[in-house]
């Protein structure tokens, strides 16, 4: 058999031995720890926690119409399951939300467009003449402004 294999074979076998012992030692273990509970519950000796049922409402008859919310349970009951046996206390009836009254509806009048631009003409200046040097063709090409305004643009209103 191959050196390689033979190993891997011993590995494996020990490994399952291992697990084996493991198992048997841990239920040894638990067969003592429960052995010695048993007996310590027996004999009284040891702290052990008794649960007692919590005391009965004063004046609850254990047999009478209402048993089933007298009833003492060992353990507190869950609130996400309910006793199927108890039947669910319903919701008590909300208070009437109060009306309220709508506000009047107050009518304004609609306000009247007044323009806030001015319909005068905006009056124009002539341009001042630029500095030219002097023998330059430029000089007189340039154009003059009249000193008129020019008519404005757009519907006039009448002369008063």
């Amino acid at each position: 058999m191959d050196p390689q294999k033979q190993r891997l074979t011993i590995v494996l076998l020990s490994g399952a031995a291992l697990l084996l012992i493991a198992i048997l030692v841990g239920k040894a273990m638990g067969d003592r720890v429960m052995t010695r509970v048993t007996e310590q519950g027996l004999t009284g000796a040891g702290t052990t926690l008794l649960v007692s049922p919590a005391p009965a409402a004063p004046g609850a008859v254990p047999y009478g119409p209402n048993w089933k919310r007298t009833q003492v349970l060992a353990a507190a009951p869950d609130p996400g399951f309910p006793d199927p046996r108890v039947p669910p206390v319903p919701l008590p009836t909300p208070q009437p939300t109060p009306k309220s009254t709508p506000r009047p509806v107050v009518k304004t009048p609609t306000p009247i467009p007044i323009p806030t631009m001015s319909v005068e003409p905006v009056p124009t200046f002539a341009p001042s003449p630029s500095p030219s040097p002097t023998g330059s063709p430029g000089a007189s090409a340039s154009p003059r402004a009249s000193a008129q305004p020019s008519a404005p643009i757009g519907p006039q209103p009448p002369p008063p």
